[in-house]
């Protein structure tokens, strides 16, 4: 990995980042629904990048890991997304715990797949 794709990768995660501290500012409330979004949203966006890659339509080296590990890297929260499950399950929350564990887990795996065939429908 070169020096620019390091820079990419920092500049990328620094939007990330701060979209993600954003987000829970705008999304306020007792179930972690800012997580949720970031998750799904993080996940689409690197299915449709690897979605991209499965048609050929190959994304310049740095804009790859920008938009891969840079921006989804920092935009996606899944260890926030473990602390905030485990303190629902300390506060005696279990319901919500097992819900965010099942969206999160469920719909952004569906995520990546939308993103996979999103990317394969526009661009094949």
């Amino acid at each position: 990995m070169n020096a620019l794709q390091l820079l990419a990768i920092a500049a990328g995660g620094a939007i990330g980042a701060v979209l993600r501290a954003l987000m829970s500012v705008w999304i306020p409330t007792e179930f972690p629904w800012a997580t949720f979004v970031v998750n799904v949203v993080g996940s689409l966006i690197i299915g449709f990048i690897f979605g991209l890659e499965a048609t050929h339509l190959t994304l310049h080296p740095h804009l790859r890991v920008f938009l891969t590990a840079g921006f989804c890297g920092a935009l996606t929260t899944f260890s926030t997304f473990s602390y905030q499950t485990l303190s629902l399950f300390n506060t005696g929350q279990t319901s919500l715990a097992l819900v965010n564990i099942a969206l999160n887990v469920v719909i952004t795996l569906v995520a990546v797949w939308g993103g996979l065939k999103l990317a394969t429908a526009i661009f094949a």
